[in-house]
Order: structure tokens, then C-alpha cells, then sequence
């Protein structure tokens, strides 16, 4: 099969991760998957970049530009895909592909009424809520995408023109297009079975979790990913990540902030410190009564590796997450995780047995997540070996790859 694979990026964030290791998977099985992208970071030639003109770049400011003005303060990533963009449409059928991939395709990189020009079947894999939103990317549990997202909590008042707009436009492409919209947990394939945008093809939503590089993420000796990171090997370390560092709201380090800072006031003989990747050390240091080390943007995933296996205990405690990368990696790395029962993590991580679900958004419960993981730890190496286990049985790349080639068949009428 020749697949097309359509991808803001091809590597940076979350995302991108997830399809690039998707698309590698699928062309490992023999198959021809390409990517276009609107921004080209490595030097894979099944990967391209199109070109923007002067115009469009200007344009695309110009919406962003807009959009902040009218989004209210602590609202979540927004992309409205406005934007036609005839040259990548035409790019894209003059290649004839048996099938299209969609990504995250945010910032205006194709708009919705481009996307119904596309010559192929589409499978549209969601990283996010936006496919079903009118323009948001995280809901902050508005359920407004039930109906017609009228009166946006994250847009200034009488604003909701462009939401509402966006989402008849969705509701018209997945009506009339032959398009599967593929969520990866649970969580999600509900909030698309009661959107709006689907009120017409509720048949046409299949669940296929991310897939991780189980040859790549996998256990290093704790000790050694210590000495190599340069940790002290009589401390516990927590671990936080996020590309958007401790100051994206939605990625909760609000509540791991209180719950370490009760940690440090107790009497609990574990001598603990805090690791946070994804962001160098601010000029002004958090006080949160424990040591926090700082280990930058990490750039390859071997490095990555190396901080989830020297991690005792990995900490993701979002508010809104539609999956989990960060723990399904960090459990692949033998790593248990401890995050709120709430979206994707319910699906990645079973309570005391691979890590720790607290109550959505108590971080009290979160201290006690922390601690039952840090004494479990000690006490053996099963639940280390649960969660590499539940990797292996779910999320394992190739069993994942395998699923949505066997979607693709489906959709182009190959069985």
C-alpha cells in the first residue's frame, strides 16, 4: 500500500513522535508510507516539507495574531484552518495514494474544505480533542462539542462566531467523506461518540492506542542511568516532563508542586528529589522544600531513555491528556507512573499494579501516590515489571503498526 501520512512536524513534540514512530512501524512492515509536513526537522527521505509562500506565512500570523486577541487568559492551544491550500492539495492527489493518514495538523497547515478535496480514503488519528472541537485542542472539560460550541468558556464573549463556523464545516467533512476518525483511549473514543461532529457516523470511530518503540524505550539498570546522568544514587527521584515545562497549566504541575511540598514536611526516611525534563533552570527557582534538577530540552530519545530508567518514580499529573506518551515510556523503561484518574492515563496505567491512579485533581492523593510507589519500589521489583509488561502486551509498535494497517485495508476495500 502507498499511505500518505500528514503531519504539522516530523519529530518535535508529543505528536509528531507518536506518528513518526507510527509511520517507521508501518514501513518496517513493508509498506510505503511517505510524510509531508509543514516544518521538516530530520533527514528522512520518505519525509518532505512543502513550501509556504510569502503570502500564507503572513496570513497564518495574522489568524494567530487574531486568535490571541479574542482567547481568554489560561485557554488551551487553539488552530482554526481557515486557510485553503490548493498547492498542498494538488501535491498531494498528483502522488494518487491509496490512502491518507491525517495527523495533527494544527496552526492552519490545511483547512477542513481542502481536506474534502483529497483523492483517497482517510484515517484521521487524533492526538487531541481539536478533530471534534471548533478550534480548541484541549476542552478543559467544556463539553460544548456536543452541540454546536456555542458560548466558548475560552473565547471572549460574542467571539464564538469562528467556533461555531469551524465545527459545521467538521460536521460536513465527516458526514460526507470516507474518513475514519481514530482515538487512542477510551476517554476519547466517548468524547467522539457524543460530539457533534459525528452525530451522523458514530460507526465510523475505531480505538487504536499509541504505539512505542519497545526496542528503543526499555529498561536501563537504575544504577547505571544514575552515574550516567550524573545523580546521586542514595536519593529517590520523581520525575516531571513537558515540553511546555511547569508552566503549562494543563499539564498540572500546580498539583505536583503541593503535593511535593507536603512531601518535604513529612517524616518519611526517603530521601527524595525532584527531575524535571523538558525545560532549563528558571532564573527563579521553585521552593518546594526538596532539590529539583534541571535536565534541559531533551533532544534524542536514547537520552530520554536513560532519564525514565534513572527515574524511581515518573509523576504526569494533567489535567486533560488523550492518551499518555510520557507514562506508556516511561512504563516501557520499567519506570511506574502515578497520575490522576482522569483521560487517557486510565487506560495506560492500572492502580497498584504498573503505578498509581489519585483522585482527579487531589494532591494530597497525589502525595500518596508518590509515596505507595517509592515504598512498593523498594519492597520489590514487580511492579517495575509490571509496568514494562503492560507495554509489551498493549502498546508494543509493531502490534499497533499491524492494526492500522489492517484499518487501512478495510478503508480502501482490500479485504
Amino acid at each position: 500500500m502507498k499511505i500518505l501520512f500528514l503531519s504539522y512536524t516530523d519529530f518535535n513534540g508529543g505528536a509528531a513522535r507518536a506518528t513518526f514512530f507510527l509511520a517507521k512501524g508501518i514501513r518496517d512492515l513493508g509498506h510505503d508510507v511517505q510524510m509531508i509536513v509543514d516544518i521538516k526537522t530530520t533527514d528522512y527521505y520518505w519525509i518532505k516539507s512543502y513550501n509556504k509562500s510569502r503570502i500564507r506565512k503572513f496570513k497564518v500570523a495574522i489568524i494567530n495574531s487574531i486568535l490571541s486577541k479574542i482567547k481568554l487568559k489560561g485557554s488551551s492551544y487553539w488552530s482554526i484552518n481557515i486557510l485553503r491550500n490548493k498547492n498542498l492539495v494538488q501535491m498531494i492527489n498528483e502522488e494518487k495514494y491509496d490512502l491518507i493518514n491525517i495527523h495533527w495538523i494544527g496552526n492552519n497547515m490545511i483547512s477542513v474544505d481542502s481536506l474534502k478535496k483529497l483523492n483517497a480514503p482517510i484515517v484521521w488519528s487524533m492526538y487531541d480533542y481539536w478533530p471534534i472541537t471548533g478550534g480548541c485542542h484541549y476542552t478543559s472539560f467544556c463539553q460544548g462539542y456536543e452541540s454546536n460550541c456555542s458560548k466558548c468558556p475560552q473565547l471572549m464573549a460574542n467571539s464564538d462566531y469562528m467556533s461555531k463556523s469551524l465545527l459545521r464545516k467538521k460536521t460536513s467533512f465527516f458526514r460526507n467523506s470516507r474518513v475514519k476518525l481514530v482515538p487512542p483511549s477510551n476517554s476519547l473514543f466517548d468524547a467522539c461518540r457524543g460530539s457533534s461532529v459525528m452525530q451522523f457516523t458514530k460507526d465510523n470511530i475505531v480505538t487504536i492506542p499509541h504505539g512505542t518503540d519497545l526496542s528503543l524505550f526499555s529498561p536501563v539498570d537504575k544504577r547505571e542511568a544514575k552515574i550516567i546522568l550524573g545523580l546521586n544514587e542514595n536519593y529517590k527521584y520523581i520525575l516531571f516532563g513537558s515540553a511546555g515545562g511547569v508552566q503549562d497549566v494543563r499539564k498540572g504541575f500546580q498539583f505536583l508542586k503541593l503535593a511535593l511540598e507536603k512531601l518535604a514536611g513529612m517524616k518519611t526516611n526517603i530521601p527524595v528529589k525532584l527531575l524535571i525534563f523538558g525545560q532549563s533552570e528558571p532564573a527563579s527557582s521553585l521552593n518546594l522544600g526538596i532539590d529539583i534538577i534541571y535536565t534541559g530540552v531533551v533532544k534524542d530519545d536514547l537520552s530520554l531513555k536513560i532519564i525514565y530508567s534513572a527515574a524511581d518514580v515518573t509523576v504526569t499529573p494533567s489535567m486533560q491528556e488523550a492518551f499518555g506518551m510520557t507514562a506508556s515510556e516511561s512504563m516501557a523503561c520499567g519506570t511506574p507512573v502515578v497520575a490522576f484518574a482522569t483521560g487517557g492515563p486510565r487506560d495506560v496505567i492500572d492502580h497498584k499494579v504498573n503505578g498509581y491512579l489519585a483522585q482527579p485533581f487531589d494532591s494530597d492523593d497525589l502525595t500518596n501516590g508518590i509515596l505507595w510507589v517509592l515504598k512498593e519500589s523498594n519492597s520489590s521489583n514487580n511492579i517495575r515489571l509490571n509496568a514494562r509488561t503492560k507495554c509489551e502486551k498493549e502498546y508494543d509498535l509493531e502490534k499497533i503498526s499491524n492494526l492500522y494497517v489492517n484499518l487501512y485495508k478495510k478503508c480502501i476495500n482490500y479485504e
